[in-house]
């Protein structure tokens, strides 16, 4: 619902999949948690944290020049 939440407000692009672009986030966060369990320190949760910002940078809308 908050993907499509940002595309409505015109923050995420419209050609987005938002059920893709939220499992992705999840799987992101998932991951980081998964990484920072097993092997200790902050290492997983700050690659969650770049991959999402990555991500979330490819998903925007182009602001018009």
């Amino acid at each position: 619902r908050r993907v499509r939440g940002a595309q409505e407000a015109g923050e995420i692009d419209a050609a987005e999949d938002p059920e893709l672009l939220a499992f992705e986030l999840d799987a992101y966060m998932k991951m980081g948690n998964s990484v920072a369990v097993l092997h200790g320190g902050r290492d997983g949760l700050e690659r969650a944290r770049r991959a999402i910002r990555h991500r979330l940078e490819r998903a925007r809308t182009v602001p018009a020049s």
